[in-house]
């Protein structure tokens, strides 16, 4: 049931990062979550050997003139705990995008980061989440825009963290069963009676996003791993909108997102109006390119 995963990021992924092109500049510390007796433990911390992918509960890419950026984070983690996360693109030519292999892992990426931080002690909790550069020049910074940071939820190059049994029956139960592209899928809507998107700037402002219309996902039951949410209906589009003119006027350093599907919920950690990459005209930016 790891595809269940999508589901979950829906609510605020392929709401609101969707319309405004997410990466992960925070991650979690990696730890041995598989051993349960030695050599290893839950609490071992894990040596990445190089750059571990992220794999994430769904890949999007962002079409240009020229062909589509498809933003990679990858993390490479020490013996301390020390963390360089960096964000590379898989750029693909016009036409369909060319997205990266999650079942095997995609070898490490070299060359160019658009984005690049670099993290002394990944479990302190008082780290500057968001003290990252970014590299005008590099491919893929031109569909960089909402910055998240997030403990240990994606999973990187094969491993999981998942969530409760409870939460992930519950959003079994919510799909619907059914055949899409030849394959058997589950199928989710998604409209202001199942969805809320609260955003909070913590410097005392807290709102409700407006939710209007109507989107659909699907995920696959197979191993292909497909996932698909339809663009062509004005939900995204108004999330996206509210998003920009909430952060142009009350965005701070860092916004606490709270989203929740029929019940189900989970809080991200977002950069705000840093004046950098996180800002209302490169949401709006995105948002109108998409619609």
């Amino acid at each position: 049931m790891k595809y269940l995963k999508l589901t979950y990021f829906l609510l605020f992924a392929a709401v609101l990062c969707t319309s405004s092109g997410c990466w992960i500049s925070n991650y979690g510390l990696i730890t041995d979550n598989n051993q349960i007796s030695d050599p290893g433990g839950p609490r071992d911390i894990v040596v990445t050997n190089g750059k571990a992918k992220l794999v994430y509960a769904s890949q999007w890419a962002t079409t240009w003139a020229d062909g589509t950026d498809e933003n990679l984070t990858y993390i490479r983690q020490d013996a301390s705990g020390a963390q360089t996360l960096y964000t590379h693109n898989n750029f693909s030519v016009a036409g369909d995008a060319t997205f990266s292999d999650d079942l095997y892992c995609s070898p490490e990426w070299k060359g160019c980061a658009a984005a690049k931080r670099i993290d002394e002690d990944a479990a302190d909790p008082f780290d500057d989440p968001f003290d990252f550069s970014y590299i005008d020049h590099c491919p893929g910074v031109r569909s960089l825009c909402v910055v998240v940071s997030t403990g240990r939820y994606y999973g990187e190059c094969g491993r999981t963290s998942a969530l409760s049994l409870q939460d992930r029956l519950s959003l079994w139960n919510y799909g619907r069963l059914g055949m899409h592209s030849g394959m058997e899928v589950l199928s989710y809507d998604l409209n202001r009676s199942n969805i809320s998107i609260t955003l909070d700037n913590r410097a005392g402002v807290v709102a409700d996003l407006p939710i209007s219309g109507t989107a659909q996902g699907w995920v696959s039951l197979s191993g292909r791993r497909s996932k698909v949410m339809e663009m062509n209906d004005p939900l995204l589009s108004n999330v996206g909108r509210s998003y920009a003119e909430w952060l142009e006027h009350y965005g701070t350093a860092s916004t606490i997102v709270s989203g929740c599907y029929n019940g189900v919920c989970r809080d991200w950690h977002i950069a705000g109006n840093d004046g950098k990459l996180t800002t209302p005209e490169r949401v709006m930016d995105w948002v109108n390119r998409r619609w």
